[in-house]
């Protein structure tokens, strides 16, 4: 479906991890916990078209990547 973007994050622990999505002014716009090996929806479709950043947060680790949404 349009705007839905599936997360799977893996973090070596049983604690959920943190997700944030950041819009290009570095403002966080969603979060989301994430459990560690399960496939996770985000719902972009409230999000305008563009380049987001997003932020996985984990036992004190910090992962982040781009996402665009059309």
């Amino acid at each position: 479906s349009y705007g839905l973007v599936q997360f799977k994050v893996f973090t070596g622990t049983s604690t959920p991890a943190q997700v944030e999505i950041l819009n290009v002014l570095g403002q966080v716009v969603s979060t989301f916990d994430a459990e560690s090996g399960k496939t996770t929806l985000f719902d972009g479709s409230t999000l305008a078209s563009g380049l987001y950043v997003y932020r996985v947060r984990s036992a004190g680790r910090t992962q982040s990547g781009k996402l665009v949404i059309r």
